[in-house]
C-alpha cells in the first residue's frame, strides 16, 4: 500500500507539481506565464537532449507489451532515458517556484515530491540513477534562466532620470 503510494506520487510527480504551481503562482502574473512558458520550453529541451544523447533506459525490452514496442518505434527519442524528463520538469518546478516564493515549507514539499520522483523513476527500471540526476539539474538550470526572464519582466528598464544624480 504504501509503495502504492510512493509510486504514484513519484509517477505523476510533474503533473502534480504543475498544479500547485499554478496556484501559488497565480496571482504574480509576470512570473506565471514565464512558468508556464518554461515549463513547456523545459519538456521541448528534454525531448531534444534524448535526441541528442540517444542513452538507452535500463527496461528490459522482452518485457515491453508489443504496443509499446510499436510506440517506442515511431516514437523514437522516447525510447530513450537521458535526460529524464519527469526529473527534468519536477526539478523546474521546485527550483521556480523556490526562487519566486521564497518560503522553505512549500519548497520542502516540492522537494519531497521530487525526490519521491527520481526514487520513482529509478526503481520503476525507467532510468539509470545518473538519468534522473542530470535531469534534475538540467531542470534546476532552466528554471533559473526563466526566473532571471521572469525578474527582467517584472522590474523592467530602469533608467537613470536626469535628477537622480543631483540638481539640475
Amino acid at each position: 500500500m504504501f509503495q502504492h503510494i510512493i509510486n504514484s506520487i513519484g509517477f505523476h510527480g510533474p503533473e502534480l507539481l504543475f498544479i500547485l504551481s499554478i496556484y501559488w503562482l497565480y496571482n504574480k502574473a509576470n512570473y506565471f506565464n514565464v512558468y508556464l512558458i518554461g515549463f513547456v520550453m523545459n519538456f521541448i529541451f528534454s525531448y531534444i537532449l534524448k535526441g541528442v544523447f540517444k542513452q538507452p533506459r535500463p527496461t528490459d525490452e522482452q518485457h515491453l507489451f508489443a504496443i509499446e514496442k510499436i510506440y517506442r518505434k515511431n516514437m523514437s527519442f522516447e525510447r530513450y532515458g537521458m535526460p529524464s524528463c519527469h526529473a527534468q520538469m519536477v526539478f523546474y518546478s521546485t527550483g521556480f517556484v523556490y526562487l519566486v516564493l521564497q518560503d522553505c515549507y512549500i519548497t520542502g514539499g516540492y522537494l519531497l515530491v521530487s525526490l519521491l520522483t527520481l526514487y520513482q523513476r529509478v526503481a520503476s527500471s525507467h532510468h539509470f540513477v545518473s538519468q534522473t540526476i542530470v535531469g534534475a539539474l538540467l531542470g534546476l538550470l532552466v528554471a533559473w534562466v526563466f526566473y532571471k526572464y521572469g525578474t527582467k519582466l517584472v522590474t523592467g528598464k530602469l533608467k537613470h532620470k536626469r535628477d537622480d544624480n543631483g540638481p539640475i
